[in-house]
C-alpha cells in the first residue's frame, strides 16, 4: 500500500482534525485519553456505505471521499495488511471485532450485509432489543469470539452495562461496533 496515496493522506488528515478536536475539549489536566481515528473513520466509513443521500454526501465530503466504494476498498486494504496475521515472523497478530446488530423491526439490504460481513469483516445480526437482553449479550459475546482473540472476560462488564441497562432500549434500532 503506497503511504503517499490519496485514501491515506485522507486519513490522516481526517485523524489529525479528530485528535485536535477531542484533545482540546476532553484532555485536561492529568487525564488519559485514547482515541482511534481508524475505528471513527471505519464506521463512518460504515455509516456512508449503508445510508442514501443527503448523508451519504455529507460523510462522503468529512472523510474526504469521492464514494463509498473508495472508502470500502481503503478499508478493505487497512484489513488486508494491518490484521495479516504476522505473528509466525515475530510481528503481531491483530484482530477487529466489528459488528452490526440491527433490530428486527429493519430491513437490511443484502448489499449493506456484503459490504459489513466482506469489506469491514463484521457480523450482522438481526436482534429483538426490547425483550431479549440477554440473548443479546450471548450474540455480541459469540460474535467478538468468532471476529476477535481479544479477552472476552475483558469485555464481559461493559457488555453487560451496556446491554442490559440504558443506553439500550426499546427505542434502540441498531448498534455498530468497529
Amino acid at each position: 500500500m503506497d503511504v503517499n496515496c490519496k485514501p491515506i493522506k485522507n486519513q490522516v488528515d481526517l485523524s489529525l482534525k479528530l485528535a485536535k478536536h477531542v484533545f482540546s475539549i476532553e484532555a485536561v489536566g492529568d487525564s488519559n485519553l485514547v482515541l482511534s481515528p481508524l475505528s471513527i473513520n471505519a464506521i463512518l466509513s460504515l455509516i456512508a456505505a449503508g445510508s442514501d443521500s443527503p448523508t451519504r454526501d455529507q460523510l462522503l465530503a468529512f472523510l474526504n471521499s469521492d464514494s463509498t466504494d473508495d472508502l470500502n476498498t481503503f478499508y478493505s486494504q487497512i484489513v488486508g495488511n494491518i490484521l495479516a496475521d504476522s505473528s509466525l515472523t515475530g510481528g503481531p497478530c491483530l484482530s477487529v471485532a466489528n459488528g452490526l446488530w440491527i433490530g428486527r423491526t429493519l430491513p437490511l439490504k443484502p448489499s449493506f450485509k456484503h459490504v459489513v460481513d466482506n469489506v469491514y469483516k463484521g457480523a450482522t445480526e438481526s436482534v429483538d432489543f426490547q425483550n431479549k437482553c440477554f440473548t443479546l449479550l450471548l450474540l455480541l459475546l459469540m460474535g467478538l469470539a468468532s471476529n476477535s482473540n481479544s479477552n472476552l472476560q475483558r469485555h464481559m462488564t461493559t457488555l453487560r452495562s451496556m446491554f442490559c441497562t440504558p443506553p439500550v432500549s426499546e427505542k434502540t434500532r441498531y448498534i455498530i461496533t468497529v
